[in-house]
């Protein structure tokens, strides 16, 4: 299933008259890769958004709007909890194991509360 980034980059591929495997040649990659990243299979990387940034000479506003989307659009997320304090740690996993347990409303609930910060 195409992500929200994926969504994005084909819509302005397809309104700019880009395939695929022509983006992909242009920015270095492989048209399964591209593909991969646009279907949420892979992450999306920052050098790869500043590469479609670039490639599609988008504005602020759309350069806002895809960064938003490419951060809705990942797959998974690493923390490096090393140097983090206990209660950080015990945070962050506590959140990871349930945050599938959370009903719609309140994950809502919590991205309001995490938006307030």
């Amino acid at each position: 299933m195409a992500t929200t980034f994926g969504k994005f980059v084909r819509k302005l591929r397809i309104d700019r008259g880009k395939v695929l495997g022509d983006m992909a040649a242009a920015l270095g990659l492989s048209s399964a890769y591209l593909s991969a990243v646009e279907n949420g299979k892979k992450n999306v990387t920052d050098q790869l958004l500043v590469s479609v940034i670039s490639y599609f000479s988008l504005d602020e506003k759309a350069t806002v709007e895809l960064r938003e989307a490419a951060a809705n659009s990942q797959t998974s997320v690493k923390f490096d909890l090393q140097d983090s304090p206990e209660m950080e740690r015990m945070l962050v996993s506590s959140f990871a194991r349930k945050v599938r347990d959370l009903s719609p409303n309140q994950q809502g609930d919590l991205l309001d509360f995490l938006g307030k910060l």
